[in-house]
């Protein structure tokens, strides 16, 4: 009896170090396809999602009609301290995008009760999340959520949106929220950036 035991040993040997091996190859070509690639390409427009909006409207805008008009250059910004971040980005103001679902009118912003502050939640696709003041955004046509990177839509890797500008604590630690997928108002709720 005690004969049989080294053999059973080694064959568990040999079965833990081919479950390892297995296990160790899969998670390779795992990390392999999920690295995140700075010189990524665009995904294609068929698969960009739309931007879904929450606050007393819902909506969810197709990439094509989130606007262009706002812009963050990062090439300029004398606080951006991050590679990834020096170029140009344009996309639609926060403030914009805020205004078409914190009142029961979608054509305007409605700055008397931002300025009465309530918090702008910014949430990507991997659960992150970043908390804006409503005081702090009044106006403020730097403060994009970004479509576009250099006149380019942003790399899969980044996008399909981006909140990115000047000026707002924590940007300078490199606090920008990538892969944004949804901005919630959370009326009474003010966390994160306050007024400067």
């Amino acid at each position: 009896m005690s004969e049989r035991r080294p053999g059973l040993r080694r064959r568990s040997v040999v079965l833990l170090a081919v479950i390892a091996a297995v296990a160790l190859t899969a998670s390779m070509v795992l990390a392999r396809t999920h690295v995140i690639r700075p010189d990524a390409t665009p995904a294609p427009a068929s698969d960009r999602p739309p931007l879904v909006l929450q606050g007393e409207l819902a909506r969810r805008v197709p990439w094509a009609d989130v606007g262009t008009t706002g812009s963050y250059d990062g090439r300029e910004d004398p606080d951006n301290r991050h590679e990834e971040l020096r170029a140009l980005y344009r996309g639609e103001p926060l403030y914009q995008l805020v205004g078409l679902v914190d009142d029961d009118d979608p054509d305007t912003f409605n700055v008397a009760e931002a300025k009465r502050g309530y918090g702008i939640e910014l949430v990507a696709t991997d659960g992150y999340t970043w908390m804006v003041d409503s005081r702090t955004i009044v106006g403020r046509d730097d403060w994009v959520i970004a479509k576009l990177k250099d006149g380019q839509p942003l790399p899969e890797w980044e996008g399909p949106y981006r909140f990115v500008g000047p000026d707002f604590i924590g940007f300078r630690a490199g606090q920008s929220v990538r892969t944004l997928e949804r901005v919630r108002l959370l009326p009474g709720r003010v966390e994160g950036q306050t007024p400067q």
